[in-house]
């Protein structure tokens, strides 16, 4: 098989024994809901931005 799939099979096998409480995540994100929501929105005005630029 080829290392990319190697690597991620271990990831998966890793995300397993996290989830069954076997062993603990190294790393956690923690995120700001209104963040979020004003990013998303930025990302929303770009994209219709951008379309309406393509179709002048």
């Amino acid at each position: 098989m080829s290392q990319f799939f190697e690597e991620l099979m271990e990831s998966v096998r890793q995300m397993n024994e996290i989830l069954r409480g076997e062993r603990e995540a190294s790393r956690e994100f923690h995120v700001d809901t209104l963040q979020v929501r004003e990013s998303r929105k930025t990302h929303h005005r770009l994209i219709a931005e951008r379309r309406n630029n393509q179709k002048s």
